[in-house]
Order: structure tokens, then sequence, then C-alpha cells
């Protein structure tokens, strides 16, 4: 249920109101199969239903409009925002956000927000369940062990789950001055502090047992109870993948990779971006587009943990990402040139780390667009594009197995230089 309407009238215009409320509830039905190393396919079978109950509120007031002539104010409104969610058996919460927009002369807006979300574990990850992979622990990197020695790994749903909750703020800057038309050049600072973030935060086996980064989450003095214990609650006891008879004595390390909740995550950045369309003459446009980003982030894998970061790592976001172009638009005939950046990364998975090279890429983009003739011909748009023109490759990385990719496949991607031609018809 909703309901939205004006509650008064100030100089700049109508104040706002939004609010509605409501319930909500979803359900998932699992019948997932899973073939083990014994050849059996044992099933998972689960029915799981999550209710919630939600209310909201939104209130907008423009304060000055540009026709009052306010002196160092083109125009200024804000916002405030308000949400409240229970879940019951698990969280309920409340989430602000307040937002403000100030243009202190026509062509030049200021906008800032603050605000508070929460988001629960889905019922897969929860619920799911988990395996648990018995590997040597020779796998790991490790070789410091005798040959017997034995990891048990667990990934998968994990029931103990708790909701995520973030903070975060936000400022922006938008110019489009008068005086240079067709220029605009907007910046955005931001900042995002996440607390109970949920991830599986192994993204590499290498060097993982001696590692410190993922202490919390490697026990390396098991208990027979712990093995047997960690065994008994997964879904299909031991998937023992080391071609040897399991015996739980050779179990040197238990590593949680299941969905986990981070402590802490941190993420603040800027992000620039322009363009501008010079006109040279009718139906002659040259135009050139520009944008790049800054990401810091850092993470810690319990409140004890030392930060570490999660940004300009394998496997995670790089600081710098960039993009420019120059696109020539002459009646039917376009031409755009289009270089990408995507920053290097520091491989920490082994001592010393190594560097990991960024990527340069050169796009380039021919278009033909018929506009009158015949029908026959009319509205056909041919496209000859080539990217990635130099064919730059990533660098190659450290692997713990032959089938794992060779390079850091969640930034750069190994499809070298690729030349298309599409012809399209517009009825």
């Amino acid at each position: 249920m909703n309901v939205e309407g004006s509650l008064a009238h100030l100089p700049g215009g109508n104040v706002r109101l939004a609010m509605g409320g409501g319930y909500r509830g979803n359900e998932l039905i699992a019948n997932l199969a899973t073939e083990s190393s014994t050849g059996t396919v044992p099933t998972v079978q689960f029915s799981k239903t999550r209710r919630s109950y939600y209310a909201f509120g939104e209130l907008y007031a423009p304060i000055i409009a540009p026709d009052e002539a306010v002196p160092f104010v083109d125009h200024f409104s804000v916002s405030a925002a308000a949400r409240y969610e229970n879940y019951p058996g698990m969280a309920s919460v409340a989430t602000p956000k307040l937002g403000a927009v100030y243009a202190p002369l026509k062509g030049l807006e200021l906008k800032i927000s603050w605000g508070r979300s929460f988001k629960t574990p889905t019922l897969y990850q929860q619920y799911v369940g988990y395996d648990a992979e018995l590997v040597p622990a020779s796998y790991f990197g490790s070789t410091s062990y005798p040959a017997t020695a034995t990891a048990l790994f667990l990934v998968g749903g994990n029931p103990n789950l708790k909701p995520e909750r973030a903070s975060t703020w936000a400022a922006s800057v938008d110019l489009r001055p008068a005086a240079i038309p067709n220029l605009r050049i907007e910046g955005n600072l931001f900042e995002v502090r996440y607390r109970n973030r949920i991830s599986q935060p192994i993204t590499s086996y290498e060097g993982l047992l001696t590692n410190p980064v993922y202490q919390a989450l490697v026990d390396l003095d098991p208990t027979l109870a712990d093995v047997g214990s960690a065994v008994d609650a997964s879904k299909a006891g031991v998937e023992n993948l080391t071609g040897a008879p399991y015996n739980a004595a050779n179990v040197v390390a238990i590593i949680d990779s299941r969905y986990l909740n981070i402590a802490r995550q941190a993420l603040r950045g800027v992000d620039v971006s322009a363009d501008y369309r010079l006109e040279l003459a009718a139906q002659n446009d040259l135009t050139f587009t520009g944008s790049a980003s800054y990401l810091h982030s850092e993470q810690q894998l319990t409140p004890s943990a030392t930060p570490i970061p999660a940004a300009g790592v394998i496997f995670n976001p790089p600081h710098w990402r960039a993009r420019t172009g120059l696109i020539w638009d002459r009646h039917a005939i376009s031409v755009a040139a289009y270089g990408n950046y995507i920053g290097g990364l520091t491989d920490n998975r082994t001592v010393p780390a190594r560097p990991v090279g960024s990527m340069k890429t050169l796009d380039l983009t021919f278009g033909y667009r018929t506009r009158s003739g015949p029908k026959a011909v009319d509205g056909i748009t041919i496209s000859l594009s080539a990217l990635n023109l130099f064919n730059d490759k990533p660098d190659r990385i450290k692997t713990s197995a032959p089938y794992y990719p060779g390079y850091d496949s969640t930034n750069y991607s190994v499809v070298g230089r690729f030349v298309s031609l599409s012809i399209t018809k517009h009825l």
C-alpha cells in the first residue's frame, strides 16, 4: 500500500510526501543433485520460507527555485527518507537517508547524500548446505607436511549467516557552463562501509595454509572431534579427492570457505567524467569523451584482524580504470575510437608479492547509415568494429592446478583482437 501527495507549498515549490508499507514472503524449494567422488548422486532437498514486514516514507522539499532570484542560489532542495523492515526470527532494522541539492548558479549543481542500508542473506546462501572436500595439503602450496597430510575444505552454505549492514555517503558536482555549450563535467566522491558483509572470502588456493590473510579461516590444529563434526554436518560426508583412503588422523587443517560474514569492508573512491561536442558544421560533429575512476578498499576477515587490501590486489578490482573516446559524426558516417585502461594489480599470494601488469586496449568502430533512397536500401546500418586492435593480453599468473585460468579472469579478458561486421535493416 502506497500513498503520495503534497503537504505544503514553499516558495521553491510543493513539499511532497510518499509513504507505504507491506508484507513480503520469499520461498525457496530446492532439489539439488551433486556428483560425489564415489560416483553416487546424493540429493539435497529443502524448502525454506522467509517473511518480512516493511514500511517506508520519503519527503522532498524544494526550498529555493530559480525564479526567486536569490543571490548565490539558483536552486536548493532537501530530501529525507526512512525504511523499516522486520524479518521475524532474524532481524529488524530502520535505515535512514538524507540528501541535498544546491546550485549556486545556473549550470553548476552540487549534491550530497548519506544513508544506511541492510541486506539479508539469501535462502540459498543459508540453507543449501556445504561440501567437505578432502584434498592433499600440498594442493595449497605447502611443503612442510608429510606426503600423507590432507586438508578438509568446506565450501557452500552457512545457516549461521547474519544480515549485512552498510553506511554510505556521496558528494558530486555537475558542471554545464553556459559559456561553453555542449560541455559537461561530472565528479563524484563516495564511501561505503560494510559490516557483516556476506562473501566467500577465499579467492585463491595458492599458499592458503601459510598466508596470514586467511588465518582466521584456517584451523591448523584440528582435533578428531573437529574433523568429525565438519564431516557429519556436510551434505554428503567426505568428498575424498586424494586418491587414498580417508584417515581423519591425517587431516592437518580445516579450511572454511563457506559463505561467511566478513567483519568489515570499506570502499572509498572518486569518479570523473567529461564530454564535449564540437560542432564543426551542419551535421558534422566531433565529440570528446573521457572517464576515470579510482577505488581504495580494505577489509577485515574478523574484527580483530589487521585490515587487508581489497582493491589493487589479485582477483579484486584494480585501483584505476579509465576510458577515453573520440567520435566523429558527419551526415550518415560515424567513426569512433576508444582507449581503455585497466590498472595493474599485486599478486599477494606468495612472498615476495608479484606485480600483475595493466591492460591497455584500443577499439575502433566505423558506421554508415542510409537515410533516404529506395525502400530496399533505406534504413540500413553497416558497422565495422575492431576491438583490442593491438591484441593486448593479460599477464600470466601462478596457478595451483593446470585447469585454472593462468590469468586474473575477474578483471581481464583473454579475447584478443576481434573484428566484426554487422548489417542491420530497420523496417
